[in-house]
């Protein structure tokens, strides 16, 4: 009984160098992916503070007293959620264990409690000093909404009732599950390996 030879066929060079180096590759492919991800969604909740309607879900409008006050002070422009870029410039990707946080960050210079109150919504009683009192009607006759101040001579309170105008909620809810997040960061994995494992 005789043994035949073995012979080799195929891209025997290739095979292993990607064996060779397929972890490091890998990880750093993945890494960059995740990374890419985290980009994608900052940019969809940027875009959606901008346009006022993140995901197609458009934000509730400013009250009459809100836009009253902001005609006041110099503001013209009804945009929601923009009025001095300070929530955009809040939203960040940040390295954390295990991955990426996308949002605003708790130690974001005065935006962090604003962004909550912004994506929940929130009402509150603030009592009214003589100088708040003042202003805001000051602020009512500008706009034509109010006459003569009256009243006892700034005590009292005033409700403040900021309705929930969700920047993220819906953004994650519509880019940001797994069936959706799979597809990408595999397809940028593909991309990243050069086809040596397909498609994935």
């Amino acid at each position: 009984m005789s043994v035949g030879r073995v012979i080799e066929t195929g891209d025997w060079a290739k095979v292993d160098r990607i064996t060779r180096t397929m972890v490091a590759r890998f990880n750093r492919a993945r890494e960059e992916a995740v990374y890419k991800e985290a980009h994608f969604l900052r940019g969809k909740i940027v875009e959606g503070i901008r346009s006022g309607a993140p995901a197609g879900k458009k934000f509730k409008p400013h009250s009459r007293m809100t836009l009253a006050i902001r005609a006041f002070t110099g503001k013209r422009s009804s945009k929601i959620l923009i009025a001095s870029g300070g929530l955009i410039g809040s939203v960040a990707v940040v390295k954390v264990s295990g991955g990426y946080f996308v949002g605003v960050k708790r130690k974001a210079k005065g935006g962090a409690d604003i962004a909550a109150i912004h994506e929940e919504g929130r009402t509150w009683t603030q009592r009214m000093t003589p100088r708040m009192r003042r202003f805001l009607f000051a602020a009512l006759r500008y706009a034509g909404m109010q006459g003569r101040e009256k009243g006892d001579g700034g005590k009292g309170s005033l409700t403040i009732r900021i309705p929930a105008r969700p920047y993220v909620g819906p953004i994650m809810k519509k880019y940001g599950t797994a069936a959706q997040v799979g597809p990408r960061v595999w397809g940028r994995i593909a991309v990243s390996m050069g086809g040596d494992f397909g498609k994935l």
